[in-house]
């Protein structure tokens, strides 16, 4: 393994840091994802991007939620969203 291949394995494992994917957040087709981030999540993250996970469904169920995929700001932003997640 190259030095350079060292060097991409680490930024991909930093960039991974700063993801999290937040399950059972009912969709709610007035508001975009980030503004549902902001609404719902108990900490008010610095979202950088969010796309629910599979296909849209009319009717969304607890159970039956997509994921939603969420790249935050910095790995300390998402550690203090996984804190709260419970909440």
């Amino acid at each position: 393994m190259s030095h350079l291949d060292v060097q991409r394995e680490l930024n991909d494992m930093n960039r991974r840091k700063k993801n999290v994917i937040v399950s059972g957040l009912m969709e709610d087709n007035n508001y975009g994802n980030e503004a549902i981030c902001e609404k719902y999540l108990h900490c008010k993250p610095m979202v950088i991007s969010c796309t629910r996970l599979g296909k849209s469904n009319e009717q969304h169920t607890p159970d039956k939620t997509r994921r939603l995929p969420v790249r935050l700001r910095n790995e300390e932003t998402a550690a203090n969203l996984l804190q709260s997640s419970r909440l």
